[in-house]
């Protein structure tokens, strides 16, 4: 029987004898009602991480929507790279795409400043 962790896994080998060459990172956090936990009526922050670049992956790739601890800039950072890293993508990202909240956009612990410095 085929469980969801075992499609996961042929769709990340199938990803990777094909990447991007060039691809750009998408981002966006949002406060969930978490549905699945132990307490359903609860909120979480949960970050939608995506790829997308030619020819391949035009309209995008999910890479995952893990559940982060808060929505600040270290926090999206960190869960970005990790997904970056699992699926072997951190060498082509070549643009960042993201809304301007301060969380994102600051200069100094903004989500894209730390992610560029870790690049």
């Amino acid at each position: 029987m085929l469980t969801r962790d075992h499609i996961s896994q042929e769709y990340m080998a199938a990803f990777s004898e094909d990447p991007p060459k060039y691809a750009a990172l998408h981002w966006d956090g949002k406060m969930l009602r978490d549905v699945l936990g132990s307490d359903p009526g609860t909120t979480s922050e949960t970050l939608a991480v995506l790829v997308s670049g030619p020819p391949a992956y035009p309209e995008g790739k999910l890479l995952g929507a893990p559940v982060i601890d808060s929505s600040t800039g270290t926090a999206q950072a960190e869960a970005s790279m990790d997904l970056l890293e699992a699926w072997g993508l951190t060498g082509v990202i070549t643009a960042l795409v993201f809304d301007t909240t301060a969380s994102n956009s600051g200069v100094h612990r903004g989500a894209a400043k730390l992610l560029e410095q870790k690049a």
